[in-house]
């Protein structure tokens, strides 16, 4: 088990889903017309009390009725921490979908991060990037996520940009079109990966840095545990999934069961459902 220390979640974004459902498709798992919203909106109050029991600042924004998606928060953009700004202020890095559907969401979050007093950034329009669905920070760097949803100069611009240090992962099943359905990273030195979902030589950069790679099973990453969310030694888990429960248990954490299941039939879990805005 590693002893390295785990930042907390301070405060989060989410999007009270209020208008979700499922109307159209763009990714393997979504099931237009088959979400139950009001069972939607119980499971997200019950997400948002099990964050705020355990000390987490929760944030929300309304959901707009024609954005069915912009309940994933996650997807929405990227902390840009102080120390990577000239003036030594957070900023936060805006989305830029690729998908007309998700396009219209942008507008929302960008006049509730102005409000709140952020600070803004843009990448070009002819990058799409999508935020923290795709990006996962270790170790003082940044994975992301390639070959889908991201632009191939999308890492390169934020990089050369802001002088971030990203680690690209080719990504080649649309089943995981975003990097956290098929990677979690528990701390420095352990994460979890979907082997199937990765290009070979991707595998083996993530088998070459951590020092504890351990593979999801079909039936864990088939039930979302890749879009778990890590609070210190805590980790939100999607329920019914005992075998990753078991192995977080056996690294010395804690798993606390939420049921998303409506999320997932559209294709998202918990971690998307999470924008983070402060980790201490």
């Amino acid at each position: 088990m590693s002893d390295i220390k785990n930042p907390v979640l301070k405060k989060v974004l989410m999007c009270k889903p209020n208008h979700f459902r499922v109307d159209y498709q763009i990714n393997p798992w979504m099931k237009p017309g088959t979400a139950d919203s009001q069972v939607a909106l119980k499971q997200w109050q019950n997400l948002v009390q099990k964050y705020e029991e355990n000390g987490i600042l929760v944030e929300i924004i309304e959901q707009d009725e024609n954005q069915p998606d912009m309940v994933f928060a996650a997807d929405q953009g990227l902390i840009i921490p102080a120390k990577y700004t000239k003036n030594k202020h957070s900023k936060i890095l805006l989305s830029n979908f690729k998908y007309p559907q998700r396009q219209g969401e942008t507008k929302f979050f960008l006049k509730w991060f102005v409000l709140k007093g952020y600070e803004m950034e843009f990448v070009p329009g002819n990058i799409s990037f999508e935020g923290g669905g795709e990006i996962l920070p270790w170790n003082g760097k940044y994975f992301i996520g390639e070959g889908f949803r991201n632009s191939s100069q999308a890492f390169k611009y934020i990089q050369e940009t802001f002088g971030l240090e990203f680690i690209s992962l080719e990504l080649i099943s649309d089943r995981f079109y975003h990097l956290d359905t098929c990677m979690f990273i528990l701390d420095t030195d352990t994460c979890f990966y979907y082997p199937k979902a990765f290009s070979e030589k991707s595998q083996e950069l993530i088998q070459k840095l951590f020092k504890n790679p351990i593979k999801f099973s079909d039936e864990e990453v088939g039930g979302f545990a890749a879009n778990s969310a890590i609070h210190g030694k805590i980790v939100f888990v999607q329920k019914n999934n005992p075998t990753f429960n078991q192995k977080l248990e056996d690294l010395g954490y804690k798993a606390v069961e939420v049921d998303i299941s409506e999320f997932i039939k559209a294709g998202g879990g918990i971690h998307c459902l999470t924008f983070e805005l402060e980790r201490v």
